[in-house]
């Protein structure tokens, strides 16, 4: 128990010391002790790539299928469709999902088979099709 004591009263004459020697000549001083938060003990990866000039990078950038949506340069049309014999259940979550994602439109399925359905979104110009 003794040594405990010992141990917090080092603890608390240290930091009475640090703080003296602040206030006496600044905070530079007494440099702060570096925290451990996950962003500071991060191992730095190799295999990204930063170099925005690099040839490699902007080839891939030019081919990349979600481009146009990232610089907002295309509005996506989604269409919805559900399986041949939905739940119930699903049809709540389906207005649910149409009131929080815009351009979405729901086309039942029915019979339909899915090629159908694809060929029929291709000529109204939908980018998307969800099939829940």
């Amino acid at each position: 128990m003794r040594r405990r004591i010992d141990a917090n009263a080092e603890k608390k004459l240290k930091l009475l010391k640090t703080r003296k020697i602040r206030e006496e000549l600044g905070e530079d001083a007494a440099p702060r002790g570096k925290s451990n938060t996950i962003e500071s003990m991060r191992v730095p990866d190799v295999t990204l790539m930063d170099d925005m000039d690099d040839e490699d990078i902007v080839g891939e950038q030019n081919i990349d299928e979600f481009d146009k949506y990232f610089n907002r340069e295309t509005t996506p049309r989604i269409l919805m469709t559900t399986n041949r014999r939905p739940a119930g259940s699903l049809f709540d979550f389906l207005k649910e999902l149409k009131l929080t994602i815009p351009n979405l439109e729901y086309y039942p399925r029915e019979n339909n088979r899915i090629k159908d359905i694809i060929a029929w979104s291709i000529e109204r110009e939908f980018t998307d099709i969800v099939v829940l």
